[in-house]
């Protein structure tokens, strides 16, 4: 699970709660909406993803 800013994609750790999601400094709600991009780890499409966008661990 990843959320996305203009110039990178942050990584969630599975313990975090959306709220805690919410409240992240890097977070943005576009529309009264919330984003997070959901991949299979390990799949084709997963490393593609990864290798497309800048990966910022935190």
């Amino acid at each position: 699970v990843y959320f996305s800013d203009v110039l990178c994609i942050i990584p969630v750790k599975k313990t975090k709660t959306l709220a805690q999601i919410l409240r992240h400094k890097r977070f943005k709600v576009t529309q009264g909406t919330p984003c997070l991009i959901v991949t299979v780890r390990g799949s084709k499409f997963d490393e593609f993803y990864r290798k497309k966008n800048i990966v910022l661990e935190e």
